[in-house]
């Protein structure tokens, strides 16, 4: 009995130097967080057929976002590898023009409007924002601080899907594809987080963005970037250290040892 004790404890030793070992080399986490519509806001800025574009409705250049933020999560670090999506939130009254560029309005995520060509007045419908985020960093992942904040400057935005559709005057400018454009961002909304309260992770990213151009009348006369938070949240599990480890399964060896040898 007690020579079978004795390889237990022998077992549970060089479990011990391999769960350090593991410890010490744990690669990134892959991770998915769930964004909170009632958190999350990004307000829509920039220039519209060549002049600053303001509201067409009341709080119609901002909206709510949900869907979800992946990224690698490792000791000191978050990476944001893609695969992400903030799905932009319909905005509560119709925006003009419609959807083929036509007068009259239609459902659409943000609208704005600006003085246009001519003495005109143009009308934009921006329709189907889909956003995804990435990292500048390489793959080395951004640092994160001891009180959870890392660099906002190191992420960058980029538009999956979204169009724009606009009208000024008689001259409709629909379905303008937005799509695989995108741009950095910067530290103009404070520091990024992501902090662990209990068993729930929150991250907050704080976007402050570049502009992303695009062409209405003429060349490069209209542009949007994103200003605003996104919180989104998700369950962990504190792993177990490496001493923890060695107790239950070290533990777990001994007593199944005891019952096959009696």
């Amino acid at each position: 009995m007690r020579h079978f004790a004795a390889k237990a404890v022998l077992s549970s030793a060089a479990f011990l130097a391999a769960a350090t070992s593991w410890t010490n080399s744990a690669h990134a986490e892959l991770v998915t967080y769930t964004i909170d519509p009632l958190q999350s806001t990004l307000t829509l800025l920039g220039n519209l057929t060549g002049n600053s574009a303001s509201q067409q409705t009341a709080g119609s250049l901002t909206t709510s976002y949900s869907g979800t933020i992946v990224a690698n999560r490792t000791t000191g670090a978050i990476e944001f590898p893609g695969g992400s999506l903030m799905n932009a939130a319909l905005q509560t009254s119709n925006q003009q023009p419609r959807n083929d560029g036509t007068n009259g309005s239609q459902p659409a995520d943000y609208g704005r409007t600006a003085p246009g060509p001519f003495s005109s007045t143009t009308l934009e419908a921006i329709r189907n924002i889909e956003l995804d985020v990435f990292d500048d960093t390489f793959g080395t992942g951004i640092t994160v601080a001891g009180n959870g904040a890392f660099a906002s400057n190191s992420l960058q935005i980029q538009i999956d899907n979204g169009e724009s559709d606009s009208l000024y005057g008689n001259v409709s400018n629909p379905d303008i594809d937005l799509s695989g454009k995108g741009t950095s961002n910067g530290s103009g909304n404070g520091p990024s987080s992501v902090v662990v309260t209990g068993s729930t992770e929150t991250l907050t990213l704080k976007f402050s963005t570049g502009p992303i151009g695009y062409s209405i009348a003429q060349t490069g006369d209209s542009s949007i970037a994103f200003f605003g938070t996104i919180v989104a949240t998700r369950q962990v599990v504190p792993e177990p250290t490496a001493a923890g480890a060695v107790l239950i399964i070290g533990g777990s060896l001994v007593a199944r040892r005891g019952r096959r040898f009696p």
